[in-house]
């Protein structure tokens, strides 16, 4: 295992532990549901192949970039810049990280 996969991987856990702490309680099913429409088209725009490709295979590059799309999105509605932050640099990073 590379050192860029391990420091992928270490920023998705922040991300995703971030997500918990600072999230939980705060999401309604309207907000939940707006946040993976969305996730799901910058998904969709992002897909570095056919777009009608949709590979989330656990912990793969497509699912931490769904996740981190989807928290991105979230925070936003939340108001958590923070959390928006560390979402919104790790997605152009994992972007451009993966082959």
């Amino acid at each position: 295992m590379s050192l860029m996969t391990l420091l992928e991987l270490g920023w998705f856990g922040v991300i995703v532990v971030l997500a918990f702490l600072t999230l939980h309680g705060h999401i309604t099913a309207l907000l939940a549901l707006i946040a993976f429409l969305g996730a799901l088209g910058i998904h969709y725009f992002t897909n570095k192949g056919d777009p009608f490709i949709v590979n989330l295979a656990p912990l793969g590059a497509g699912f931490r970039m769904f996740v981190a799309e989807f928290v991105l999105i979230l925070s936003l509605l939340t108001g958590n810049l923070l959390l928006a932050i560390l979402a919104g640099t790790f997605i152009p990073f994992e972007y451009f990280m993966e082959g």
